[in-house]
């Protein structure tokens, strides 16, 4: 990420440039660091405003970003609004500019002090995912195949597996099997989910939830694909470490 500092009012938006990561901590109980103001100079086409958030501390709970973009005359056109109960997430909103302009962007969280890494890019260029910085290492499924891995507990840095899968168009049948990794009864929760796109998190369909009190259990779900193509797929533990194993099979 950038090391830019953000401006503080409406007077003083930083520049940064498309693809061009910037962000920081934002804290709207503060006085003078309740919203950031950046802007980004854009010739006509489509553009995805990109963000990715995580509470200050580490710690679960309500966490929201939204970007708004300040036209020169009017009122502010929101681009984007999060509302998460996690520790971290990921925002996309998708905007048109009609003719070359300087476009201010501003930021502002919607519930505590949290840090965001923000991005603009040109519709149908790549956009790093399923996240900016501290990427998670990201396992290849494929439909008939077991997969068997290990999920760490419920903690900053901690219980999120993610998956890139291929699915042609069709219904699907998901097998999730969990196994506490100490051996003892104990809770026992998780949920899949599945995104496309940028793996945002407003695009996220859960496939697959369990919550039991016990050393092993099996779920399923199924997906329904309504158009062929790439997905990701993430799996979020909500206590202590298990041992997964998840089988993807068409109908």
């Amino acid at each position: 990420m950038s090391d830019l500092a953000p401006g503080s009012t409406i007077f003083n938006p930083t520049m940064f440039a498309p693809a061009q990561l910037v962000g920081g901590r934002i804290d709207p109980a503060s006085t003078t660091n309740k919203e950031h103001q950046w802007a980004v100079s854009l010739t006509p086409g489509f553009y995805h405003v990109v963000v990715n958030a995580q509470t200050a501390d580490g710690a679960s709970g309500n966490l929201g970003v939204a970007v708004n973009r300040r036209p020169e005359t009017g009122s502010e056109e929101r681009l984007l609004s999060g509302n998460e109960i996690a520790r971290q997430y990921r925002d996309q909103g998708f905007f048109e500019v009609k003719s070359s302009a300087v476009v201010p962007l501003k930021v502002v969280s919607n519930f505590g002090m949290v840090d965001y890494v923000m991005g603009v890019f040109a519709n149908g260029t790549p956009v790093p995912s399923p996240a900016f910085d501290k990427c998670p290492t990201v396992m290849p499924l494929t439909v008939g195949t077991v997969s068997t891995f290990a999920l760490g507990e419920d903690a900053p840095g901690s219980g999120d597996q993610w998956f890139r899968i291929d699915l042609p168009l069709g219904n699907y049948k998901v097998l999730v099997d969990a196994t506490q990794t100490s051996g003892v009864s104990s809770n026992l929760a998780y949920d899949l989910a599945l995104f496309d796109g940028f793996a945002q998190e407003s695009h996220g369909k859960r496939v697959v939830s369990d919550n039991q009190i016990g050393v092993h259990f099996t779920a399923q779900g199924t997906l329904a694909i309504g158009e062929s193509g790439s997905f990701w797929l993430r799996m979020r533990n909500h206590f202590h470490a298990i041992d997964v194993t998840i089988l993807i099979s068409a109908q």
